[in-house]
């Protein structure tokens, strides 16, 4: 089974995907508005994001897009896309920490832009974001209550399931501030620990305490 197909099997048949030997372009599975195309010669990899829904009218005279909004800005998509394909074993980075990596070349691209995202930069591995492409055109997206990478830290808290639906947290000072996320990233609560436990209102839920995340079943 190759890219497409596997992706395809797991995300549905509508899903725009074409893969060869040295390439690869699909539909964000995050936000279906962004077009990522990654691309792979000799010991680079390229990565271009194209927003689908959007056009400049005027990129000399205007900074914003016009069209569709889309849901997450173009550095989550590249985030949350690269950590999936590291995730299912397509993208494979030496770094200790992809995604600690990722974070760091992204908020360097974002320096050099004029946008308040990585639209109209340029990264070079082994240069980084060294200059700046083309006039700005700024893409617009849809308020989002929370965003958060597809990939799930390991904790540095512990958890013990009491009932279905509660839990005890362990390794946290009491009065932490805590959030529980939906399986697609919707923020459910946000409170502070009160005690050692907590109840969630769903049977699997990511709970997010200092940056760090764990599934709940």
């Amino acid at each position: 089974m190759n890219f497409c197909d596997s992706i395809k099997s797991k995300n549905g048949s509508a899903l725009e995907c074409a893969s060869s030997v040295s390439s690869i372009g699909y539909n964000s599975l995050a936000d279906t508005s962004v077009y990522i195309l990654i691309q792979k010669e000799n010991d680079f990899m390229s990565v271009m994001l194209t927003r689908t829904s959007q056009t400049c009218e005027d990129p000399i005279q205007n900074d914003k897009a016009v069209g569709n909004p889309g849901v997450l800005t173009l550095s989550e998509v590249l985030l949350t896309e690269l950590l999936r394909l590291e995730n299912w074993g397509v993208v494979k980075s030496s770094k200790e920490s992809l995604e600690k990596f990722l974070r760091q070349e992204i908020e360097a691209m974002k320096s050099k832009g004029s946008c308040d995202d990585i639209e109209a930069t340029e990264y070079t591995e082994g240069v980084g974001a060294n200059h700046i492409v083309g006039p700005a055109c700024c893409s617009v997206i849809q308020n989002k209550t929370a965003i958060f990478p597809i990939k799930i830290a390991t904790p540095n808290f512990g958890i013990q399931k009491i009932a279905q639906g509660k839990f005890r947290i362990e390794g946290v000072n009491a009065g932490v501030e805590y959030k529980v996320f939906d399986m697609n990233g919707k923020l459910l609560q946000q409170k502070n620990l009160n005690g050692n436990s907590i109840q969630v209102p769903h049977q699997s839920v990511i709970l997010e305490i200092n940056g760090m995340r764990k599934v709940l079943k």
